[in-house]
């Protein structure tokens, strides 16, 4: 079932002007971290933050984050690698939260090791045995689709052993649905934002019925507030790119672009020439593209309705001293 929580009509979470992740975040790549691409220990440090922001421009959300940040960081370790996360409960916070780390193998996994109270830190050990990029969320009494729906879901990238080749640009994208309910009102005003903002609605859940899809937690998250997906031309590009559900999924699809190559398991394997690739609800591709031609390209997902609700970025390839012609020969008026 879905939460049944009565909240207050006043909320006390902290506020931000919005919670959009900065897609230029990526961690470091398995062949540039020192001591080379071996397998060894890696700490990672999370930690459970309620907050409310914008989704939209003048509309305010209840959001439940990692870091803060919709989505949560990008996690990048190798296959091999212990990993050791450090979970942490915000002390303002108003329920108990754990992670679900599916590269995580083991029955019932992670919510019995970091089930933890405001205030509370505990740690999840495991080895990433699978390579691969996944999802991973948050947990607790609720279930995984209201936190799903909360923005509280982020990426774990695993490379293969010795690491994926290197490109020139890569980049993090994460794909929310969001459903609005009634709305609360603040305990403090804050500078810049509304008194009031909207709850989740757990009824359109049930319905599918989502108010805004988005890109990096708010609608223009990928359009004004980050404008830093910007390439040169002939640059290699990788796109992280994770599909939070809890509903749907995303048919990514970059106008005027064929994706290369679409990992979306091993990541030995892909697809190649790819115009839209499906990711499903709860999980996670890599998308690469070579930047040939230059100019101003919409990101989107190709369900297009959900254009109009948010779900639209740009990526901006810069031209190069040496200009790319795409038709051969050039065209020319000669004989006309």
């Amino acid at each position: 079932m879905l939460s049944t929580l009565k909240p207050s009509l006043v909320h006390t979470a902290p506020a931000l002007a919005n919670v959009a992740q900065n897609p230029a975040l990526v961690g470091l790549p398995i062949q540039l971290r020192p001591g080379g691409a071996t397998p060894r220990t890696v700490t990672l440090n999370l930690k459970a933050e309620e907050v409310i922001a914008e989704v939209a421009p003048g509309m305010n959300f209840s959001f439940w984050t990692f870091n803060g940040a919709v989505p949560g960081p990008m996690l990048r370790v190798m296959e091999g690698d212990t990993v050791v996360i450090n979970l942490s409960n915000d002390s303002k916070n108003t329920r108990a939260y754990a992670i679900d780390m599916p590269a995580e193998l083991r029955p019932n996994r992670d919510t019995v090791v970091t089930n933890l109270m405001p205030g509370e830190t505990a740690t999840l050990t495991f080895s990433a045995a699978k390579s691969g990029a996944y999802a991973y969320y948050g947990a607790g009494a609720e279930t995984r689709t209201t936190h799903a729906a909360h923005g509280m879901f982020g990426l774990l990238l695993v490379e293969p052993l010795g690491g994926l080749p290197l490109m020139q640009k890569e980049f993090y994208i994460g794909r929310s649905e969001w459903y609005l309910g009634s709305t609360r009102k603040l305990a403090l005003p804050i500078p810049g934002l509304k008194m009031s903002f909207f709850d989740l609605d757990e009824q359109k859940i049930l319905a599918e019925q989502p108010d805004f899809f988005t890109f990096n937690g708010h609608t223009q998250a990928l359009q004004t507030i980050f404008t830093n997906i910007v390439v040169d031309q002939y640059d290699q590009v990788r796109l992280f790119f994770v599909a939070s559900g809890p509903n749907k999924g995303s048919d990514f699809y970059i106008t005027g672009q064929i994706f290369d190559k679409v990992y979306t398991g091993h990541l030995d394997s892909c697809v190649k020439n790819a115009r839209t690739a499906f990711v499903a609800p709860g999980s996670a591709a890599v998308f690469e593209l070579d930047a040939l031609v230059p100019g101003k390209y919409i990101g989107l997902d190709h369900a297009l309705y959900r254009m109009a609700k948010g779900a639209v970025g740009f990526l901006q390839v810069n031209q190069n001293s040496d200009p790319f012609h795409l038709f051969f020969p050039k065209m020319t008026t000669v004989g006309i």
